[in-house]
């Protein structure tokens, strides 16, 4: 297994890969975390959710044709390649090594982007997932940081944490395995108890109350946690075991998803 700093150093090579079309992509997935806490919040903690998937969404950029195309500039910087299905082995999908790992490269996008994009920007052999509801993230202001990487600073975007969070929490329950639907939940808490604008990050959130996911959102974060040993609770305790003694484990969901909570049962 990789140690954090090599899956680290492969998501940093692969924002620079990439670095003349970040204005293009956005980084939507487990990598969410990693950015805030090290370049929005900058609160230093040790216990970052870590993941080996690397996610961007990709916005609309309508019949321009792009030369070289995303596809290309990956195969020329030597990653490798991946058929997408053993049923598709024309399209494809790039890995980046980590040393003993390798972190899949995935691109997303909704279905209202434009096959043209896939084509003339992505490229004819690169493969983008259409998922449900996607234009929620597309749609939303992104945030931009500064990461630095190899004397450059890279401008990378990435979803407000709010969005974040609130895509999380309409998602996470129709995720496919049990694993991606816990890891989710665990995406969610380190939001919750990480940031230190929590009151701020709550009014964004609340803010989507006129969107019709969102009482999909409520319903989910009141089952999973409304209620000591409801099952988020279960779900996070093995996920957090290596950062904290068991004892503090419920403590910590309680007190991270309390003001959330509050919130929703406080709407009218």
């Amino acid at each position: 297994m990789s140690k954090q700093k090599d899956i680290e150093l492969g998501f940093y090579e692969t924002l620079g890969s990439l670095q003349d079309i970040l204005d293009k992509i956005l980084v939507v997935g487990g990598w969410c975390p990693f950015l805030y806490t090290k370049y929005y919040w900058k609160v230093g903690q040790q216990d970052i959710p870590n993941t080996t998937d690397i996610d961007f969404g990709v916005w609309e950029t309508g019949s321009l044709r792009y030369d070289p195309t995303v596809y290309d500039r990956l195969l020329k910087a030597g990653y490798e390649t991946e058929p997408y299905s053993s049923t598709d082995t024309n399209q494809v999908e790039f890995l980046c090594n980590a040393k003993d790992d390798k972190l899949k490269i995935e691109f997303i996008t909704s279905f209202y982007v434009s096959d043209d994009t896939l084509s003339r920007f992505l490229g004819d052999r690169m493969a983008c997932h259409r998922i449900e509801a996607f234009e929620i993230l597309l749609q939303s202001k992104p945030l931009i940081l500064d990461v630095p990487f190899s004397g450059k600073i890279l401008k990378v975007r990435c979803l407000q944490p709010s969005t974040y969070l609130y895509h999380k929490g309409i998602t996470f329950i129709a995720r496919s395995g049990k694993d991606k639907r816990d890891k989710d939940m665990l995406y969610i808490h380190y939001i919750l108890r990480y940031c230190p604008a929590l009151n701020e990050l709550l009014d964004e959130v609340m803010a989507y109350q006129s969107a019709e996911e969102f009482d999909l959102f409520k319903e989910n974060i009141l089952k999973y946690f409304g209620r000591e040993n409801a099952p988020g609770y279960r779900a996070l305790n093995p996920l957090l075991s290596p950062w904290m003694p068991a004892a503090q484990i419920k403590t910590s969901i309680t007190s991270s998803f309390a003001p959330l909570l509050a919130r929703l049962r406080n709407i009218k």
